[in-house]
């Protein structure tokens, strides 16, 4: 019986993990989910949503001595960091002081520049009480509204501090969405449209009321130097950090940081060690001592706009994970997948290239996948048109979920015949054992009869007699002398009765 028993668990054991191994095995194609990003892939994980925005203002002056307005004059730009906090509705946050000046300081600055280009012979000998008579009798105003004209760029991966020239794709219009007060938070929304072929990434921000003192920091960003020019491009640069303080004024919280930040790192993200933001560099007093604007209050500017990631940030989460695991030929699959969607990326293009260099270490993901296979899966990657990218990265999607669900069909039918099999066994067993118990119970078996032992009760009677003269009683039976009221003889044991 036993044995039976242990059969049958077998077989249900059997068809219970056969019914779920498919859901282990291809969840997340078969990805190594206990595998730990370390913070540099963390770090690289937001990097693609950070991006590069300088704001321009154009205004025209009217002049009160010749009574005609101006050419426009330009103002800019003005330069930070931002990052993308939706891939889908393509809301950025960056520092509001990036894309937005008071106004007169504006004016000021365009009244200086057109005085010297039309009074250039009385520019130098204005006194303080001249400016003062300029400013309120020349106006500054845009040509469509009172206010000047302002023009919010964004850019990402490579960036070059320059008005855009026209149909230049490396400069996304944005348009402002939200503004806090400067003196309060000093936190802007902006929004670009995403357009197909360049998908958005997005970070994550975290809750900065769980954040502590010597928390270890990241600080992504494009820091402005003096050698930086119109012609020269700026990339992000990552530098490493300390949590130091939280301090309050004017009522509002900033978190301080000890680490190297810049002019230009204005607006970009702090991130912890989970790779979440933290909050975004607003103001500092050196180079090394930056206060940040924390992540609460950045979800407050952002109101209802949900903070969520795409599926461009798990295709490169995922094509890190397997080029870290060094299933190389995967992670090509999984950077081609991100290059389908945004052409412009240019980390996948980097790690794609490192991965077909280290093909030679690969470690199959599918042990019957041959170096072949995958070279020839490389070669096609690499030979995709534009045009027909993305139809074939959905072809692709579509084969392997067929051949998941195929397989998933295989195993339950398997699991399905393995259970069959174990009643099968089970309903064997039981009516055996029950023809066994009907055979014994009907079976006729004769068993020999007890012997039956039968003691016959020895009797006597007292018969009286002379003994020595007297008279005495004896036992009629062996006739050894007995009393009157004697049941049984001494001598022979018979009763003796009366």
């Amino acid at each position: 019986m036993k044995r039976f028993l242990k059969t049958g668990l077998f077989f249900v054991i059997a068809f219970i993990v056969i019914i779920f191994l498919p859901y282990n095995i291809y969840s997340q194609d078969n990805i190594d989910t206990e595998a730990q990003l370390t913070i540099q892939d963390k770090v690289l994980m937001v990097q693609p949503s950070v991006c590069f925005v300088s704001t321009f203002w154009s205004a025209r002056v009217y002049d009160d001595n010749t009574e005609k307005w101006s050419e426009p004059y330009y103002y800019g730009p003005v330069c930070g960091t931002g990052f993308c906090v939706n891939s889908e509705t393509g809301h950025i946050i960056t520092a509001g002081h990036v894309v937005d000046i008071p106004y007169n300081t504006l004016k000021r600055e365009i009244l200086d520049r057109y005085i010297l280009d039309e009074y250039p012979d009385d520019y130098y000998e204005l006194s303080e009480s001249d400016w003062d008579t300029i400013f309120i009798f020349f106006k500054v105003e845009g040509i469509q509204k009172s206010a000047p004209d302002r023009k919010i760029f964004v850019q990402f991966n490579q960036a070059v501090a320059s008005i855009p020239v026209e149909k230049d794709e490396k400069f996304i219009r944005a348009e402002l969405i939200e503004l806090s007060d400067r003196k309060n938070k000093d936190i802007a929304m902006i929004q670009i449209q995403p357009v197909a072929g360049k998908a958005l990434s997005a970070a994550i921000i975290a809750d900065s009321s769980s954040v502590e003192i010597l928390d270890p920091v990241k600080i992504i960003g494009y820091p402005w130097t003096s050698e930086i020019g119109q012609d020269n491009p700026l990339n992000t640069t990552v530098t490493s950090g300390t949590l130091s303080g939280n301090i309050m004024i004017a009522g509002n919280q900033l978190i301080q940081i000890q680490g190297d930040a810049r002019p230009g790192n204005s607006g970009g993200p702090v991130l912890n060690l989970s790779g979440e933001v933290i909050g975004i560099i607003t103001n500092a007093t050196d180079e090394t001592n930056n206060y940040l604007r924390p992540g609460n209050d950045i979800k407050v500017v952002m109101g209802k706009v949900a903070n969520k990631t795409g599926t461009i940030d798990e295709e490169w989460k995922t094509g890190l994970l397997m080029f870290r695991q060094k299933h190389y030929s995967e992670a090509i699959k999984h950077f081609s997948n991100v290059l389908n969607l945004n052409q412009t990326h240019f980390l996948a293009q980097e790690y794609k290239a490192k991965a077909q260099n280290s093909i030679a270490d690969d470690i199959p993901l599918v042990p019957e996948e041959s170096v072949s296979d995958i070279k020839e899966t490389m070669e096609a990657a690499d030979t995709e048109t534009s045009t027909s990218t993305t139809l074939d990265f959905e072809k692709t999607v579509r084969k392997k979920e067929g051949r998941i669900g195929l397989l998933t069909i295989i195993f339950i039918v398997t699991g399905f015949i393995l259970l069959v099999a174990a009643a099968v066994s089970v309903f064997i067993f039981l009516r055996k054992r029950n023809l066994k118990k009907k055979i014994l119970k009907n079976r006729n078996i004769a068993e020999p009869a007890e012997p039956v032992i039968t003691v016959e009760e020895l009797k006597a009677t007292r018969k009286t007699g002379l003994k020595d003269g007297k008279e005495e009683l004896f036992c009629s039976n062996c006739g050894a002398t007995v009393k009157k009221n004697q049941p049984f003889c001494s001598q022979c044991g018979a009763k003796l009765n009366p």
